[in-house]
């Protein structure tokens, strides 16, 4: 049993934080049992120390220590880890892939190959400044949600950094700076496209998973090796073992990209990017989030789709 350290709202679920659906998703995709703790933002602090968990950063002055959530502790093994992405590669190393078995469903890896790390932090590391954007509508939407003390404590160094106070960070609806800014956020989302679009061409993204149930004897999945062919929104085939074939829904069309390595399951990459897309869908207007799903093909709507299909954003 894991205990999943989350931050509170006042949303139906109280799940909001995109850091912390990150590691929401990672537990549900590896069907790893967990209980949710809730904790007010203002807490994080006394809660982090409390647990024994380390300090994930510095704060605004560059030199006091900063806790942060998620944060985990592994009732099994005792670890305590802070920190979504640290969180990701702790959860593959200690609950590997493996076969299902009468009396458990398979355990997926959230890297699947040797290839997949290395794509997510050069997504990653593209993708995080080009947020910045994002930040100006969702972190006032964000702060909404939060109980009085909390907001002191969450518009500290986000007033800082912006210059302004809380309630005029984000711009007014309907402005040209509102336009602007939101285009910004779309551009930021094209480059994750076009990256995925160049990787294909590099034939660097893997087919490694088939089905849910397609995991040999090793724990790996059986599809690793095989790989992705096409370009743009529509899959054209897989190559197996050499021999190309086409690759359909099951009615004969062909497949709509779903996931950023056009993987037929999500790999940690789909659930890091998940994390802020289900945070656009949560705190911000129903329009911004109608916005993105016409973006790009509707590849952000569809990987949102994906992840609530599977029952990856279950919140326990």
């Amino acid at each position: 049993m894991i205990l999943f350290y989350d931050i509170a709202s006042s949303l139906p679920t109280k799940a909001w934080s995109p850091n912390a659906w990150k590691t929401r998703l990672a537990l549900n995709h590896k069907r790893i049992p967990y209980k949710t703790i809730w904790v007010l933002y203002a807490d994080i602090e006394k809660a982090s120390r409390q647990l024994g968990a380390l300090p994930t950063r510095k704060k605004i002055d560059g030199v006091t220590d900063c806790w942060t959530l998620p944060c985990i502790w592994d009732l099994s093994t005792g670890a305590i880890i802070a920190d979504s992405t640290k969180i990701a590669i702790y959860l593959d190393a200690t609950y590997p892939a493996s076969p299902e078995s009468p009396s458990s469903p398979p355990i997926r890896n959230l890297m699947p190959t040797d290839t997949t790390f290395p794509l997510f932090m050069a997504l990653e590391a593209s993708m995080l400044p080009l947020f910045h954007p994002l930040y100006l509508f969702a972190i006032p939407a964000s702060d909404a949600l939060l109980d009085e003390r909390s907001q002191t404590a969450f518009r500290f160094k986000r007033e800082k950094v912006h210059g302004k106070p809380m309630h005029l960070i984000s711009p007014r609806p309907g402005t040209e700076e509102d336009k602007v800014e939101w285009a910004k956020v779309e551009a930021a989302f094209g480059m994750v496209h076009n990256w995925c679009l160049d990787t294909a061409a590099a034939g660097l993204r893997r087919a490694v998973w088939r089905s849910a149930d397609q995991v040999g004897e090793d724990g790996m999945p059986t599809g690793i090796g095989d790989v992705l062919t096409g370009t743009g929104d529509v899959l054209t085939g897989v190559k197996v073992n050499g021999e190309q074939k086409a690759l359909t829904n099951g009615d004969g069309e062909k497949r709509e990209n779903t996931y950023i390595l056009e993987t037929l399951e999500p790999t940690y990459a789909d659930l890091w990017l998940g994390g802020y897309l289900i945070w656009i869908k949560l705190v911000l207007p129903a329009e911004k989030w109608e916005s993105v799903c016409g973006w790009h093909g509707g590849r952000w709507a569809r990987l949102v789709e994906g992840l609530e299909a599977g029952g990856w954003m279950e919140v326990i």
